[in-house]
């Protein structure tokens, strides 16, 4: 091992000697470039000089002490041995500090902002803090010890993800995160993580917790802030343990998420910082349906927290607080008692604002904003006659929406897609406009008074063991009616929608009962292609289209009444292997020929009607594939031209 002493004036740190290099503070250059068995020193006697790390060349430890130049450049700042920085020299070198060695090292920053900070040498390889550490970029573990040593870091993020033996102290440390991914520690083998007495510090709008992989076994946390005060989206990801969780809420009216894909235990304080009913709060389980288990043992401090799929054992279970929303799938979690709040803002406004009041024509106030749980009203008072209700994108979500004594005329915007928890009404003076969708998952029993109003968006029924009946006929014009989850009832009213689809594997049912469903576009309008877990009771139903071109686009359904529009260009389809009571197809309105493509092989217990109106108004069906024969096996044919 040898000392080298920086003699070089402005120059580069890089693999040409020349004079840079002495062997003495001062001396006469000419030494050769440090190796990683060569401690460095930059000192009074370098003058107040630029030195450029342009390579990725090592030495052992790199020691500033009584240097007032500067240390620039992108090139790594390879170290065996420890860096001291000081306070009377510049830094403005952003590569990476990368400790490589396995030695006993330390850091001293001198409270200079570094690059990234790695730790990448043997399993003897420690590094000690002498002083706070503030770093631009990640400070990574990846093989051997970092000690904070009690001292605080600011850092893009903490990352130890790998299978190497490594450790991780933190102390009485405040560790501050800026990076969307704070802490990963997705691959935890062979880690040891000492928390100490440590809070964790997360800024980011969207941050991940992930102490292990997605649902295996995490590490043990101290306290973890999470104080971003916009909108946010925070995920913990893997098992883990907290002493406090704190999580802030946004500054102005939005809800900041928190999704957990595995059990958490939180020993201390599960906490938000909500003060204002708008201003909310959401923890639930990262899958819809799946509930996640929080194990809290110590009295949380909740106010505008909003729970979906997420049980809460423990010692201080059921947990509660001040305006807290009931989003299903709860368990030992005392939702807020549901009240009923009026609009009275009388210009309108949006739904997210400081427009609620407890009474009809009370005083607003932020802390009456509607719940999951509550019933929002919409009635004359309050309301000035042809004002608009924006349903707007900040939170997503209301519960009951009653206009039934609306009569004036008024306009309800969605401009953004709205799960609803409750039962929908309309009033005589709605009209509808927006083309976004309205989500309903309520996990009970909804219902939809469409009040002979047409919706100007798409519904989903998304409701996890629930159902969502009609009160009367409903029409969404041309947007598509999705059944995802649950049961959608259409209590024998009509329905008009550009689609009936329920595609995928949850459990499902659709009841039709007497209902005509009139269908308006064209293509896989009528999609039933997966139907896995699907109940679908036609009933006495008909279904109907009023496009061209259009797929019967199901696999093993029971419908009962077809009927295919007349076409003269294109041709319907039948796919999968489906059941019909009667299947009707239009004959052509003028000369021409309505074809019909059956792929798979189908049934038909009553009549097929395909009956054209003369010789040149043709039905012609046929199978898909030229030489392949599909079979219908009918009951009764009525089949002219």
């Amino acid at each position: 091992m040898a000392n080298r002493y920086w003699v070089g004036g402005t120059a580069n740190w890089d693999g040409t000697a020349g004079t840079k290099w002495a062997t003495t503070s001062g001396g006469a250059g000419g030494a050769s470039v440090p190796t990683s068995a060569d401690d460095v020193y930059f000192d009074a006697n370098s003058g107040a000089v630029t030195v450029t790390k342009t390579g990725t060349e090592f030495c052992a430890s790199c020691n500033f002490t009584g240097f007032t130049g500067t240390f620039a450049g992108t090139g790594t700042l390879n170290l065996y041995g420890s860096l001291t920085a000081v306070a009377g020299m510049t830094w403005t070198h952003s590569g990476t500090v990368l400790f490589g060695g396995s030695v006993a090292s330390t850091l001293t920053s001198g409270g200079k902002t570094l690059g990234a900070v790695t730790i990448n040498g043997g399993p003897a390889q420690s590094v000690t803090l002498q002083d706070a550490l503030t770093s631009s970029g990640a400070v990574t573990v990846t093989q051997g010890t970092f000690t904070t040593n009690n001292y605080n870091v600011t850092a893009t993020q903490l990352s130890s993800s790998n299978s190497n033996t490594r450790t991780i102290n933190l102390g009485s440390s405040t560790v501050t995160l800026s990076a969307a991914s704070a802490v990963s520690f997705s691959t935890n083998t062979n880690l040891t993580f000492n928390a100490g007495t440590s809070t964790i510090s997360c800024s980011a709008t969207s941050t991940t917790i992930a102490g292990g992989a997605a649902s295996t076994t995490g590490v043990t946390f101290y306290n973890v802030s999470l104080t971003s005060t916009s909108a946010s989206t925070h995920n913990i990801q893997s098992i883990n343990t907290f002493n406090n969780l704190t999580v802030t809420a946004p500054s102005s009216a939005g809800v900041t998420q928190i999704t957990f894909d595995s059990r958490q235990t939180i020993n201390g304080t599960l906490s938000t910082t909500g003060t204002a009913g708008n201003r909310r709060v959401w923890f639930r389980g990262v899958t819809y349906g799946i509930a996640q288990t929080l194990t809290i043992n110590s009295a949380p401090s909740l106010t505008d927290a909003d729970f979906r799929d997420i049980y809460v054992i423990g010692t201080s279970a059921p947990i509660s607080g001040t305006r807290i929303g009931d989003l299903r799938g709860i368990r030992g979690i005392t939702a807020s008692t549901p009240k009923t709040v009026y609009w009275v803002t009388a210009a309108g406004g949006n739904w997210s604002g400081n427009n609620w009041a407890a009474s009809s024509g009370g005083a607003a106030s932020t802390d009456n904003f509607p719940l999951a749980q509550d019933t929002a009203v919409i009635e004359n008072t309050g309301l000035n006659t042809s004002a608009t209700v924006t349903l707007d994108n900040v939170i997503t979500y209301a519960g009951t929406v009653t206009m039934s004594t609306r009569t004036n005329a008024m306009t309800l915007t969605l401009s953004t897609g709205y799960t609803i928890y409750g039962n929908w009404t309309n009033g005589s003076g709605t009209t509808l406009s927006g083309a976004q969708t309205l989500t309903f998952s309520g996990r009970n029993t909804q219902t939809i008074t469409s009040a002979s109003k047409t919706f100007a968006g798409a519904i989903t029924v998304d409701s996890y063991g629930g159902s969502v009946e009609l009160a009367d006929a409903l029409n969404i014009g041309s947007n598509a009616l999705t059944v995802t989850n649950g049961t959608f009832d259409t209590k024998n009213y009509n329905v008009t929608a550009g689609a009936l689809s329920s595609s995928n594997s949850n459990v499902r049912t659709i009841t039709l009962g007497s209902s005509t469903i009139t269908i308006a576009n064209s293509g896989s309008s009528l999609n039933f292609s997966t139907s896995t877990n699907l109940t679908f009771n036609a009933g006495t139903s008909t279904i109907t289209f009023s496009s061209s071109a259009i797929n019967v686009n199901a696999t093993g359904v029971t419908f009962n009444n077809i009927v295919l529009p007349a076409i003269t260009s294109g041709s319907h389809q039948l796919s999968g292997s489906n059941t019909f009571s009667n299947l009707t197809v239009t004959a052509p309105a003028s000369a021409g020929v309505c074809t019909v493509n059956v792929l798979g092989n189908h049934t038909i217990t009553g009549t097929l009607t395909v009956a054209g109106a003369t010789a040149v108004r043709r039905i012609f069906l046929r199978s898909d594939t030229l030489g392949t024969t599909r079979t219908l096996t009918v009951n009764t044919l009525s089949a002219t031209d």
